[in-house]
């Protein structure tokens, strides 16, 4: 079962292209929610409701992951290489502000 699971973190959550489909995904949620306000109505949402639903915390929280599991397995923690790190966590603490 633990090997399962590191199997999962290791192939998905530690994949670049997962990310970047999540990163996408987001956007097209972003997109759709602010250009298409017939979409927010359908729903019966206000533009603050359609962004501080399910959706959009399901693809942040994946996010998240993504990027502490690509930076933690995929870029040694090393001078040249600190830039890299910082990004990751200015992007994960944006996230959760």
């Amino acid at each position: 079962m633990v090997n399962f699971i590191k199997l999962i973190f290791r192939n998905t959550f530690g994949n670049v292209i997962f990310g970047i489909t999540i990163m996408a995904l987001t956007a097209a949620y972003i997109a759709i929610g602010s250009g298409v306000p017939s979409i927010r109505a359908y729903f019966e949402m206000s533009d603050l409701q359609f962004f501080n639903a399910w959706p959009l915390k399901t693809l942040m929280f994946l996010l998240i992951v993504n990027l502490v599991t690509v930076t933690w397995q995929r870029i040694p923690f090393t001078p040249p290489r600190y830039g890299v790190w910082c990004v990751h966590a200015g992007i994960i603490v944006l996230i959760i502000g």
